[in-house]
C-alpha cells in the first residue's frame, strides 16, 4: 500500500510536467524585429538553376513581441500594412487588419538566424524564396 501511495504523487508530477505543445512555437524571438528584403530567388522554372538576385529597394517587415506585424510588401496592391501573426511548425500565418483581402498570408520559414530570414509563400512550388536582412 505504501508503494502505491508514493506512486500516485509521482504520476501526478509527471502529468503536470508534460508540456502541451500543439506545434506552436512559444517564443519566435529570432523573428521579432525589423527586416528588409535584400535578395530574391530567380528560377528558370525548372528548379535546376535558382540564383539569389540582390534587391535594392525591398519591402520591410516588422514583427513585434505582441504578435503584431507591419509590412510594406502589399501596400501597392491592397493598401494593407499590418495585422497579427502566429508561427506554427515554421509557418508564419498573417492575419491582416484589412477585411476581404486576398493577400497571400502563409509563409514558410526556411531559415531564421539573428541577422537573416528566408521565407517563401507556402503555396508556391519553386523559386519563391525571399531573403530578408535584420535592420535593427
Amino acid at each position: 500500500i505504501m508503494k502505491k501511495l508514493l506512486l500516485i504523487p509521482v504520476l501526478f508530477l509527471l502529468l503536470i510536467s508534460c508540456s502541451n505543445n500543439s506545434g506552436e512555437e512559444s517564443q519566435p524571438n529570432l523573428l521579432i524585429g525589423d527586416w528588409k528584403l535584400s535578395e530574391k530567388i530567380i528560377d528558370d522554372g525548372g528548379g535546376t538553376n535558382p540564383v539569389w538576385m540582390p534587391i535594392t529597394d525591398g519591402y520591410d517587415f516588422v514583427f513585434l513581441e505582441d504578435n503584431k506585424f507591419y509590412t510594406t510588401k502589399f501596400l501597392g496592391t491592397s493598401g494593407c500594412a499590418g495585422g497579427t501573426y502566429t508561427v506554427v511548425n515554421s509557418v508564419i500565418t498573417l492575419t491582416f487588419y484589412c477585411p476581404n483581402t486576398t493577400i497571400p498570408n502563409k509563409f514558410k520559414i526556411y531559415s531564421n538566424t539573428a541577422n537573416e530570414l528566408i521565407i517563401g509563400n507556402i503555396n508556391c512550388d519553386e523559386g519563391c524564396e525571399e531573403k530578408l536582412k535584420r535592420i535593427n
